[in-house]
């Protein structure tokens, strides 16, 4: 989100993975660390499952995998109003970045390698 009076970020939305396989897109969550003084966001993780790999072993509990964690992923500092409005520059000017969010946001579920070659990978995943 962005001031109206002066451009500037004042905001930040992140839209929730589904829990669900709904699209056929790996059931995913995030977990969001806070800083128990400032109650500022520190960083965001999502985790996914991984259906065929637990499908095929039965034997033992799930564990979910680490899909990502936004800071190193996309290699802000922070999670400042201004830090994540550089993913979303970098996303427009950055064809690989872009097919990395497009996957992020489809929760890891296609081809990484078709992604990064798709020149609409992102194309309604961004606002």
């Amino acid at each position: 989100m962005r001031s109206f009076a002066d451009d500037t970020p004042i905001g930040t939305q992140f839209v929730a993975p589904s829990f669900t396989t709904y699209s056929n897109l790996k059931p995913s969550f995030r977990i969001i660390e806070i800083d128990a003084e400032t109650n500022q966001p520190v960083n965001l993780y999502q985790y996914r499952l991984d259906l065929d790999k637990w499908n095929k072993d039965t034997t033992g509990p799930i564990a979910w995998d680490l899909g990502y964690s936004l800071l190193e992923e996309y290699g802000i500092p922070d999670m400042s109003f201004a830090s994540v409005d550089k993913i979303s520059d970098k996303i427009k000017s950055d064809p690989n970045t872009a097919a990395l969010y497009a996957w992020n946001f489809d929760s890891g579920s296609h081809d990484k390698v078709k992604m990064t070659k798709s020149k609409n990978c992102f194309k309604g995943k961004l606002s």
